[in-house]
């Protein structure tokens, strides 16, 4: 099953000024990626994590900023 996976981008864990864990990273230079622990998880059937895309920051800015997340 592994060799029928396409690798999309690696991400990175970092905590929040709240204390949560959450991972990011970029799918290109345009598009980050940011996966979140699902807070209104209500049941079993609900997800676990939240996969959110978002407009990625120019790479300088996110360098400045100390955001490791480039991929």
């Amino acid at each position: 099953m592994k060799d029928d996976l396409i690798r999309l981008c690696g991400l990175w864990r970092h905590e929040s000024k709240s204390g949560q864990t959450y991972y990011s990273g970029r799918l290109n230079r345009d598009v980050s990626v940011l996966i979140f622990k699902n807070e209104a998880k209500k049941d079993e059937k609900s997800p676990d994590l939240t996969l959110c895309l978002g407009k990625a920051e120019p790479k300088e800015k996110a360098e400045a900023s100390g955001d490791d997340s480039a991929f």
